[in-house]
């Protein structure tokens, strides 16, 4: 049976306002997931600085390249040595002083950190700077060799060489005490850590030694009486470093720079234990005078 038309007008009318309600419910759909969409991106660029942290960069100091030679005197106890081709930095714990050089001048900035004090020491007067002044020592002058031969080291790839130079009398003993002894020969040997002269020629004067062709590494005396070898000066170990910052050889900061020092700028920090010493003794202190006896 074929239905008239006016009875399928209705049915129509509801088919084509569920169309467009399926469409208006799309559209406001999208356009909700839209705005939400729109906000988080809108929370996210709006959080705080902590929750994305910026990585910054940090300037990093300038270094060189050299050597750390860690040392042993008889007389001076450890003795460090920092070298590159451009600087040198000498530490020496038993007198609590340190001697910083660098080019282009490399002159001698000797500093005390025990009584924030600095000097400088030019170059020409270093040798003299280094000589003992209280007597108390008379070993291993090193003036001139009499021989130079070239050495092979382990571990160590530089030009090494060893020098030969006459033997003494000597003491090690304080205030020339101990009975001295004989060297026939000393036997030194030398290593080319840096590339400029005059930071073996610092390190060598430090000991009191002329220039060599490298840093003085050992020092060893022969005994003439038992032909037995005898250190006075020997190096516990070489180290290569690649990056030794560059403050290491900065001139120290709110010191007190004297117009002038000498040797006994070392020995300041012993005098203390000088003084101790002589109160034991009864040195320098004035004793009480005797009552006169009344004459009989």
């Amino acid at each position: 049976m074929q239905l008239k038309s006016t009875e399928t007008k209705p049915l129509n009318l509801y088919l084509l306002k569920a169309t467009l309600f399926s469409q208006l419910l799309g559209l406001t759909l999208y356009t909700t997931l839209g705005l939400v969409f729109s906000l988080g991106l809108a929370l996210v660029a709006g959080l705080p600085s902590w929750a994305a942290p910026v990585t910054k960069e940090t300037k990093k100091e300038n270094s060189y390249r050299g050597w750390i030679v860690f040392q042993e005197s008889s007389n001076g106890g450890p003795i460090n040595c920092t070298v590159t081709d451009q600087a040198i930095r000498i530490d020496i714990a038993s007198c609590s002083f340190s001697a910083i050089a660098k080019a282009p001048d490399w002159n001698i900035c000797v500093f005390r950190p025990d009584t924030k004090e600095m000097g400088f020491v030019k170059p020409s007067k270093w040798q003299q700077f280094n000589t003992s002044t209280v007597g108390a020592t008379d070993e291993c002058t090193l003036e001139k060799p009499i021989a130079k031969k070239a050495i092979t080291l382990r571990g160590v790839n530089v030009p090494s060489y060893q020098y030969t130079f006459p033997g003494e009398k000597v003491t090690t003993a304080i205030f020339q005490t101990e009975k001295p002894r004989e060297v026939s020969n000393y036997f030194v040997d030398s290593y080319q850590l840096s590339t400029a002269p005059q930071v073996a020629a610092i390190q060598c004067q430090l000991f009191n030694c002329v220039k060599l062709d490298g840093l003085l590494i050992n020092c060893v005396g022969k005994i003439k009486d038992t032909n037995e070898p005898h250190w006075f000066i020997r190096t516990k170990k070489v180290v290569r470093n690649e990056s030794i910052p560059a403050s290491t050889f900065e001139l120290p900061k709110n010191y007190k720079a004297l117009k002038t020092i000498d040797s006994s700028f070392k020995f300041k920090g012993m005098s203390g234990s000088i003084d101790e010493f002589g109160e034991m003794l009864n040195i320098g202190k004035e004793r009480p005078a005797k009552p006169k006896q009344p004459k009989l």
